[in-house]
């Protein structure tokens, strides 16, 4: 895997094939990390085409990662040796917006979850068992399909529990639904979201984020030098082990990390806000 290796230090500083051979040939420091006599003079920069061409052709591209991951995994370097198979299954995580209403902010009212919905027979039930069947599927003004429930006059004015729906002086409660599927999916995810275990599993995303801005601005992850998906997949294999490596040199050399970058404008913000 001496070929192997000499990718990945290529991709850790972005070369190109020739900028890598010459690197090999002339970098003490490239010597060093690739195990090298002084007096190694290198190899010809079509070695490195060739040898991913091979690793295309044999599917053998896969291994590049596997095998470093194997290697960090003995030297207890991995909390957890990931598995080499991909996952095709998506969880979508990310926040949705919250309820807006004035019942959901001061936690005082019956707020959309408080209602009981009967999506069959198209009613809905409040917390004081009254049934509205006023049903009538609308667009709203962004174009999404929405569904407007109204209860009755009659029976919004008499009920005793009319402060936890409604401030109007008159109006009757007004609820707006989604569709079935959209409707179940926000309220599930309104509830989850406020849990300390899904709040844990979101801080996640900063670490990702993070990444993927080191592979884009150190890396340049988002320009593609190959023509066909094959060949992009295995720089994306070649970048992820490239960063392994970086970081494993920050954290084995002590580099301490960057500042949290601000624009002008946010650093104008008071330091109490």
């Amino acid at each position: 895997m001496a070929t192997g290796a000499r990718s990945i230090m290529q991709f850790v500083e972005n070369l190109s094939d020739r900028q890598a051979a010459k690197a090999v040939r002339a970098r003490i420091d490239w010597k060093y990390a690739l195990g090298l006599e002084l007096t190694d003079s290198g190899f010809d920069f079509s070695v490195l085409s060739e040898f991913r061409q091979r690793l295309l052709d044999g599917g053998m591209e896969q291994q590049l990662l596997d095998r470093m991951l194997v290697v960090l995994a003995e030297h207890k370097l991995l909390k957890q040796l990931a598995a080499s198979q991909s996952k095709h299954g998506i969880d979508l995580m990310a926040p949705v917006r919250p309820d807006v209403s004035w019942q959901a902010r001061e936690n005082t009212g019956y707020t959309i979850k408080d209602f009981k919905v009967d999506w069959d027979a198209q009613t809905v039930t409040c917390p004081q068992s009254v049934i509205a069947t006023y049903w009538k599927p609308l667009v709203d003004s962004w174009g999404n399909e929405i569904i407007r429930i109204r209860f009755s006059s009659k029976a919004c004015r008499q009920c005793k529990a009319r402060p936890l729906c409604t401030r109007q002086s008159t109006e009757t409660r007004f609820l707006t639904l989604r569709p079935q599927a959209k409707h179940e999916a926000l309220v599930k995810s309104r509830e989850e979201q406020e849990t300390e275990e899904w709040k844990e599993r979101y801080a996640k995303r900063a670490g990702v984020e993070g990444t993927i801005s080191q592979g884009v601005r150190a890396f340049g992850l988002r320009q593609f030098p190959y023509i066909g998906l094959a060949k992009t997949h295995l720089q994306h294999i070649l970048t992820v082990a490239a960063i392994n490596l970086a970081r494993l040199d920050t954290w084995f050399t002590g580099k301490k990390r960057a500042h949290t970058r601000f624009s002008h404008f946010a650093a104008l913000r008071p330091a109490s806000q």
